[in-house]
């Protein structure tokens, strides 16, 4: 199979740095267009006003750390690859598959935590909901395991 249009979503590093390289490695061996996607997370940005941060102060800083990761992420692993950017605000679920049909993708590049139990349990698996939800080919990359 060949892929022309490969969007990465990335979440956090070190993760993120890894899902990067194999879509950029991806769209290397493809020749295709690459886009990355970052999700600012509405229920991770609100803040509390019991802890000092105001729901505005809040969405600020997470706006700004997604956009830092997009251009540093950009700036070390691009070589040189013209590279669509997205930093859409909302559900990560909602939002990825949004981009994903906006942007035509083919293939969807994801990270994946591998979390189990309990974990998996009370948090669900973004990466599952993601996959079920758009219309093309997933790729799941695998957080390394820490030696």
């Amino acid at each position: 199979m060949r892929y022309s249009r490969i969007l990465v979503a990335v979440e956090e590093l070190p993760l993120a740095e890894r899902v990067f390289q194999r879509g950029i490695s991806l769209a290397k061996e493809f020749k295709a267009d690459i886009a990355l996607v970052h999700v600012v997370n509405i229920p991770t940005a609100v803040g509390s006003i019991d802890a000092g941060i105001l729901p505005e102060e809040a969405m600020d800083f997470s706006k700004k750390a997604g956009q830092n990761l997009l251009k540093n992420l950009i700036d070390s692993h691009s070589e040189g690859i013209k590279i669509e950017e997205y930093l859409p605000i909302g559900s990560p679920v909602d939002e990825v598959a949004s981009v994903a049909k906006d942007f035509d993708a083919d293939l969807l590049v994801v990270g994946t935590h591998a979390r189990s139990g309990l974990s998996k349990f009370f948090l669900g698996s973004i990466e599952e909901q993601i996959v079920s939800s758009v219309d093309c080919e997933v790729l799941v990359v695998k957080q390394q395991k820490k030696k």
